[in-house]
C-alpha cells in the first residue's frame, strides 16, 4: 500500500507548477499593477492603521478571487490552520476587536522553527466544523496560503514543512503590511498563538 507520507512525484510537482503558472496568468494585469503600487499607496495614506490594513486585505481579495479553480483549498479543509501562522501586531489588534479577545502585548518579534506549531490548531479554528471563526478578519498569511496540488494530501502537517512545493510571492502585499505600524515603534511579528495563547 502506497504511503500518503511520501514526497510529491515529479509529475505531481510539474502539474502543481503548471496550475500555479496558469493562476498567475489569469490574474488581471491591472490587479497585478495595483499590488505592485500598494506599498507606496499605503505609506502615503493619511488614514488609520485599521483603514490601511483593510485596504491591503481588499487588494489581496482581488488577487485571490480566481484562485479556487487552481488550488486544492476548499471550505472545511483546515490543515493550514495547524501550522505556524505569522501575523503582525496590527493584525492582532484587528482580530482582538473582531473577537473581543484581548491580544497579548508583545514588544519584539518572535520567530519560531517551522515545527513549533505543527499539528497545533489555531486558536480561532472551529475544530468541530473545520472552519475559521475569524474568516473576514483572518490575517494576510492565511489569505495567501494555497496548495496547487490537486488534493490536500501534501498539506498534512506531518510532511508539509519538509517538502518543496510551488509557491507564489506577492511582495507588494508583504511590504505594504510591514509598513503598517505605529510611529516610533518597531514592527512586531509573531505567531497568532503568541498573541492569542490557546485556552483550549
Amino acid at each position: 500500500m502506497e504511503s500518503a507520507m511520501q514526497n510529491p512525484t515529479e509529475n505531481e510537482l510539474i502539474q502543481a507548477e503548471s496550475r500555479r503558472e496558469a493562476y498567475m496568468n489569469a490574474i488581471p494585469k491591472e490587479v497585478i499593477a495595483q499590488e505592485d503600487r500598494l506599498p507606496i499607496q499605503i505609506q502615503s495614506m493619511n488614514a488609520s492603521n485599521k483603514s490601511k490594513l483593510q485596504n491591503i486585505y481588499l487588494v489581496a481579495e482581488e488577487l485571490f478571487r480566481l484562485r479556487p479553480s487552481f488550488v486544492a483549498c476548499k471550505e472545511g479543509c483546515s490543515s493550514c490552520c495547524h501550522m505556524n501562522i505569522s501575523i503582525t501586531s496590527e493584525e492582532a489588534s484587528r482580530i482582538s476587536t473582531a473577537t473581543a479577545q484581548k491580544a497579548k502585548e508583545i514588544s519584539f518579534s518572535i520567530s519560531h522553527p517551522l515545527s513549533t506549531f505543527a499539528g497545533k490548531p489555531c486558536p480561532f479554528l472551529d475544530i468541530s466544523q473545520g472552519n475559521c471563526s475569524i474568516y473576514p478578519d483572518r490575517p494576510l498569511a492565511c489569505r495567501k496560503h494555497v496548495s496547487f496540488f490537486d488534493s490536500a494530501t501534501y498539506c498534512d502537517v506531518t510532511i508539509a514543512n519538509d517538502i518543496s512545493v510551488p509557491l507564489m510571492g506577492f511582495s507588494g502585499l508583504d511590504n505594504a503590511l510591514y509598513s503598517v505600524k505605529n510611529k516610533n515603534q518597531n514592527l512586531v511579528i509573531a505567531d497568532i498563538r503568541d498573541f492569542f495563547p490557546s485556552t483550549k
